[in-house]
């Protein structure tokens, strides 16, 4: 993988820099050699923005950068040793009560008898000081000074008053597509006496094709037609057992890395035994992958399943043999500028606007009507803070416009549009844009993940007073808003996201032409290759800094003293893979900075591990097995994010001493101490005032309020998200004296203000703490009440003004929620008034809910309610609702009326046997219902247009069907003598849906089924 020349170098600098002025270094008799370095790095530094742009399309420039890098390589390394040694001299008593061992800079005169150390650091220096004066002799006479100096910085100048701004690709600038995909999803929903067809979306990479999918994926009559919607992203390199499981994950059906192909095989074909299924493939490379390990597998869904693909080639659509193919189209001038036009504000001014028009359709121009090379191209001027003509020519003008077409057919036309978003980028972020290139295609980046990455590997600079840990966050935020990284659905905010293959191919293409993937590169990956064993030391360098092992479960156990030799690295992921157990020489490897061992079969972590001084991030999810964390985590002083999971493995304590971790940011998994274990250890979260992310477990070991307040909650302003929770006996009853005590212990946890995050899971006291209600939650966002089974009430939650999504989870104790909880009708107009989400979960008492004022919930989008079986119905004051456009119930049998909601355009109703009516829902679109057999009054559904109907116990079609005059569309799934019953002409139940222009209606096994269009007439049927 390339190193920014550009970027490290710079890096460097500021390191040797600092280092010179140490009095260690004086002490030790090597400031000159230092400063001598210092000289050389700088004449070279002013000619390497020039060499990075130049790099590509000249050898002799390549070369010479390439000796550069392996150089400023070993100079990292050489400053790591150096403070490294330095901080483990030996010191007397005096020089430890004075100096702090993390800082070199408070060196004592002892370390002036270390004199191996002298020698050793002098002659590395001298050696590196001669190759350097070799690169400068031998610089390639093309290369000119910068005159801006190499030290452009993400954070410098203009370019970057936007930087704080988050907005998002999709939705608005998807254009030109409308037309396109309400086609394609009368035809994949239309019956035909077929089994399993194949529709196929082909272009060239960057020309829309996975966005034309996902619109079809995502109509709504898409996920009502089909029972079964899995959606696959296929690598070049695939594998059978890769393949299964992202089927099966899709479909959130359990399935374990460890699986055997066989029992995955088995679990696709009960998936979608007897369903109507739509598989989409999303960017097929070989048309093998339908007869070699699909087609037999899918013979056993219903009647009219669908398989939908997108790839590049023709071929592969021949091969697969597509029912019909559909050629993605270029967009038109005036739909790329359409996207582009997003980089202006709504309020420019007409002759502006017809300013940066002009030029805007000559850059569209350039892009050949790409959806892709618009939208990153929009993301470079976006990037460049109020918007100027003057900028907007010079990106027309940008010499990458001119870049030499890659010899790859997938990046034919890409290239000058993506090259000159990623020549844009600041040396930094080019740095991190290229280290995505060591992961696989289709990859889902954790934001968090590979922010922590960036820093462990030195990519990331501190700004101002900002830590490297919230700049290289925003690094990631910039990559998404260039469109080079792209956000994924279903993620908190904008956690998730992956790389589109196209944009990946260019950082591929980017670092191999800088520095060639080779043995001996500095950073390995093994990531998703089914490896049977570690890579093979003789084939790796001693200074690899980066092995990426994840997600091979075949690797089992690593080699005897296998880190011993890999003791530059920087970053190691083990995760998902089937190891059991690390021998000591973890404890080695001194420079690592990043370590994952999630999901693995670790029983524990060697105590080596505390020689890691310079760790800054451990992961351990999903170790079910760790019994126990090593004495010595105290000693990782630089950590920074520590994640164990205690909830469903045998982890019940937490070392002594975490205390002193005092630059975590985010703790998850800390175990509260039973009595038996010694001391409370509330008292080690006191000093953690950096803490941004905590989860506390096991809070029922915590014997009072008083020692629940020794972890100082309320002054760790930093605090963004909370989840406290327990694990009570399962003998409690509701008298026990603990739940008193839990009570009280949970009112002296009260968090700061700050709070936007705040999940609660299984408290078994009767009554929620008040903090959670008070005024001093002003900040709240997102809140998760859950398995709570003694509390008999809601706190009063009217008060959380900016919380936007509430979950109430399996509160079984509840029996009726009034206007104590959402305000009132003397709080109306302050009750809720930002939740946009709401979802009740569980609760099996619940009868009761009223209380809604006029002014309660003005913005709510979205309710959810789901095996509440007792409530009789919903409260009078949600017609008040009047942003409300999806309603979901589902196992809510003693409901018997829905009305009166004016605003809901979509409902799902499922499994509520006693729902009677559901009138006044005057803008409702879409309506699914399954097995509600006791409806008979639908008055005042005016604008209904899509029906859903599944039932497969009722014998005859409801009367009420005859009053949905407006419905374009039915939907029906039953038994096949109602399936008779609904024949043309002389059948029995054919006159109360004659009217409907279309339906498509099948047995509820799948073997049956009748596709009818009005007009142009059109009857078929099995």
């Amino acid at each position: 993988m390339a190193m920014i020349a550009d970027a490290f170098v710079s890096y460097m600098v500021e390191r040797i820099l600092e280092l010179a002025e140490k009095e260690v270094t004086r002490l030790l008799g090597v400031r000159e050699n230092f400063k001598q370095l210092l000289e050389r790095m700088e004449e070279l530094a002013v000619f390497l923005n020039d060499a990075d742009r130049k790099e590509i399309g000249d050898s002799s420039i390549h070369l010479w950068l390439s000796r550069l890098r392996e150089v400023v390589y070993d100079i990292d390394d050489l400053i790591d040793d150096y403070q490294f040694e330095a901080d483990n001299l030996p010191r007397t008593q005096e020089d430890r009560a004075a100096g702090s061992s993390a800082n070199c800079g408070h060196f004592i005169p002892s370390c002036i008898s270390s004199l191996p150390f002298r020698h050793r650091i002098g002659r590395r220096i001298d050696s590196i000081n001669r190759r350097l004066e070799g690169i400068r002799k031998e610089k390639p006479p093309q290369l000119v000074k910068s005159q801006a100096g190499p030290d452009r910085d993400i954070y410098q100048g203009r370019r970057r008053e936007d930087r704080l701004t988050t907005w998002r690709m999709d939705g608005g600038t998807v254009v030109g597509i409308d037309l396109e995909a309400d086609q394609m999803v009368e035809k994949l929903t239309k019956g035909t006496n077929a089994k399993c067809l194949i529709y196929a979306i082909v272009g060239m990479g960057g020309i829309g094709k996975t966005t034309l999918a996902k619109k079809v994926y995502n109509d709504p009559r898409i996920q009502s037609h089909f029972e079964v919607t899995p959606w696959v992203c296929v690598t070049q390199d695939v594998v059978k057992k890769d393949l299964l499981k992202a089927i099966l994950d899709s479909a959130k059906v359990d399935c374990d890395q460890n699986d055997t192909v066989e029992s995955m095989e088995s679990k696709v074909e009960e998936l979608v035994s007897d369903k109507r299924i739509l598989l989409v493939l999303d960017d097929v490379w070989d048309g093998g992958i339908w007869e070699d390990n699909l087609e037999y597998l899918l013979q056993g869904s219903a009647m009219n399943s669908r398989l939908l693909i997108t790839t590049r080639k023709e071929e592969v659509s021949r091969r697969m043999g597509s029912f019909e193919t559909y050629k993605k189209k270029r967009l038109s001038p005036d739909e790329g500028w359409r996207i582009l036009r997003t980089a202006l504000e709504d309020s420019i001014t007409q002759e502006r606007l017809q300013n940066f028009r002009m030029v805007g359709m000559e850059i569209v121009d350039k892009c050949g009507g790409l959806p892709l090379a618009v939208k990153v191209v929009r993301g470079v001027l976006k990037s460049k803070g109020s918007p100027r003509i003057e900028d907007w020519k010079t990106v027309r003008d940008n010499p990458s416009w001119k870049q030499p077409r890659d010899e790859r057919e997938s990046l034919q036309e890409l290239i000058p549009a993506l090259y000159l978003s990623y020549a844009d980028l600041p040396p930094n972020l080019k740095q991190c844009f290229i280290y995505c290139s060591l992961f696989p295609e289709d990859f889902k980046f954790h934001k968090p993940n590979l922010a922590q990455m960036w820093v462990a590997e030195g990519f990331v600079r501190p700004a101002g007073s900002r830590a490297k840990e919230d700049v290289a966050l925003e690094y990631f935020t910039q990559l998404m808003n260039r469109s080079l990284l792209q956000e994924l659905p279903g993620y908190f905010e904008d956690w998730g996201a992956t790389m589109h293959d196209a944009v990946r191919d260019l950082a591929v293409h980017v670092s191999t032409k800088k520095y060639q993937f080779q043995q001996g590169s500095r950073h390995w990956t093994l990531l998703r290759k089914d490896a049977k064993e570690a890579p093979s030391l003789n084939d790796m360098r001693k200074h690899v800094r980066t092995l990426l092992l994840s997600r091979n479960p075949s690797i089992t156990c690593l080699p005897k003293n296998y880190f011993g030799k890999l003791r530059r690295l920087r970053v190691l992921d083990l995760s998902y893979t089937g190891i059991e157990s690390l021998d000591d020489s973890i404890g080695k490897l001194v420079q690592l900075r990043f370590l994952n061992i999630s999901y693995t079969k670790l029983k524990g972590i060697p105590d080596s591990i505390q020689n890691l001084r310079n760790l800054q991030t451990l992961h351990s999810y999903g170790c079910k097995f760790l019994k126990r964390l090593p004495n010595g985590m105290s000693q990782l002083v630089n950590l920074t994010d520590l994640r164990v999971d205690p909830a469903d493995g045998q982890l019940d304590q937490m070392p002594v001493g975490m205390g002193n971790l005092v630059n975590l940011r985010t703790l998850r998994g800390f175990v509260a101490n039973d009595q038996t274990q010694g001391e409370n250890n509330m008292k080690d979260l006191e000093g953690l005032t950096q803490l941004r992310d905590l989860a506390v477990y096991k809070l029922e070991a915590v014997t009072s309020r008083a020692k629940a307040q020794e972890a100082c909650l309320k002054n760790k302003q930093k605090l963004n998200k909370l989840q406290l929770s327990c694990n009570p006996r399962k003998d409690l009853d509701r008298e026990d004296p603990e739940i008193k005590r839990i009570e009280k212990v949970f009112q002296g946890l009260s968090p700061p203000s700050m709070l936007e995050i705040l999940h609660i899971e299984k408290f078994f006291g009767k009554r929620l703490p008040d903090w959670i209600s008070n005024d001093s939650l002003s900040n709240l966002r997102w809140l998760r009440l859950e398995n709570c089974k003694f509390c008999r009430e809601l706190p009063p939650l009217g008060k959380l003004s900016e919380l936007r999504v509430l979950h109430i989870w399996s509160l079984s104790s509840i029996s009726a929620i009034g206007a104590e909880c959402f305000g009132g009708e003397t709080e109306v107009r302050s009750s809720l008034p930002s939740l946009e989400t709401l979802y009740f979960r569980g609760m099996s008492k619940w009868k009761l809910w009223s209380g809604l004022g006029c002014g309660a919930l003005p913005v709510l989008n979205s309710l959810h309610i789901a095996k509440c079986p007792k409530l009789r119905s919903l409260p009078d004051g949600l017609c008040h609702a009047t942003s409300l456009r999806q309603l979901q119930i589902d196992g809510a049998d003693k409901l018997k009326v829905i009305k009166d909601l004016p605003s809901v355009t979509e409902l799902k109703i499922s499994n509520n046997q006693n729902l009677e009516e559901i009138s006044n829902l005057t803008q409702l679109k879409t309506m699914d219902i399954c097995n509600c057999p006791s409806i008979t009054q639908t008055n005042f559904l005016d604008v209904l247009a899509h029906l859903k109907l599944v039932d497969s116990k009722i014998d005859i079609l409801p009367v009420w069907l005859t009053r949905t005059t407006s419905l374009q569309r039915l939907e029906l799934v039953c038994s096949v003598d109602l399936l008779k019953r609904c024949c043309l002409a002389d059948s029995e139940d054919w006159c109360k849906i004659s009217n409907v222009p279309r339906i498509e209606a099948r047995s509820h096994e799948g073997s049956k089924y009748i596709s009818y269009v009005k007009h142009p007439h059109s009857f078929e049927s099995n």
